[in-house]
């Protein structure tokens, strides 16, 4: 399993991996819009309880290409997950015609959050095992 993967139901998750997870192992669930960790004492996956604040648009696979639909006064989130550390760009991700530029410094996730006027990003850098 992934540090982070997305699944709509925790169904799909459980089906995805039906040997369940391990210590720090988690999952967007588009069904609750919240973040699921696995359990290691109970052996189950567990809702963390932190909504996203917006609807999940989408997971965005190439930061260089992928262009987000936003309207205005419309909030939603995209997330991005690297596997790497380094710049990356976000060229359909704009601020007052400015691309979106996120530095990492190892595996993070990245959230884009439209407010419904401008973006914001928050960097969650991943756990090593």
């Amino acid at each position: 399993m992934t540090r982070l993967s997305y699944y709509y139901g925790l169904e799909a998750a459980m089906k995805a991996h039906p040997e369940g997870g391990k210590a720090g192992d988690c999952f967007v669930n588009g069904e609750t819009c919240s973040i699921w960790m696995w359990d290691p004492v109970c052996r189950e996956w567990t809702d963390t309880n932190r909504p996203l604040q917006s609807p999940l648009a989408g997971m965005i696979i190439d930061a260089a290409t992928f262009c987000p639909s936003v309207h205005p006064g419309v909030r939603c989130v995209y997330l991005f997950v690297s596997g790497t550390g380094g710049t990356f760009e976000f060229p359909y991700f704009r601020n007052e015609d400015i691309p979106l530029r996120v530095v990492l410094s190892g595996p993070s996730q990245v959230w884009l959050y439209w407010n419904g006027d401008n973006w914001e990003v928050q960097v969650i850098p991943s756990v090593a095992e």
